[in-house]
């Protein structure tokens, strides 16, 4: 990050109006980011990559979504987020299968 880039980041947006505002923001500093592509349409919305034309380091922008409230985050941070998203979703699914194979020996003890 540098100092033209460091004060846009937004872990996450407080309400609509509060991503709009941003939204406008980010679209008329064409000087500090450019738009680089769409990374992905997934679970929480499109994210999208911008550069910052200074430091050159990428940022994702998450559009909110219902209960998604966004973000507008570094590479870095971006990956962090990503990771732990992926290791809770991880854990719930481990969860779900142990409790699974706990029901089927309570299921089998009773029979």
């Amino acid at each position: 990050m540098c100092k033209d880039c460091i004060g846009f980041l937004q872990t996450s947006f407080v309400s609509n109006e509060d991503f709009d505002f941003f939204d406008s923001v980010l679209l008329s500093s064409k000087d500090i980011f450019s738009f680089i592509s769409p990374l992905h349409k997934g679970e929480v919305g499109a994210v999208v990559a911008y550069e910052c034309a200074c430091c050159k380091d990428k940022w994702f922008l998450s559009v909110p979504d219902q209960a998604h409230r966004g973000f507008f985050l570094t590479e870095f941070r971006y990956l962090e987020k990503e990771k732990k998203r992926k290791a809770k979703r991880k854990a719930l699914l481990i969860t779900a299968i142990i409790l699974v194979i706990i029901a089927i020996a309570i299921l089998a003890q009773l029979t």
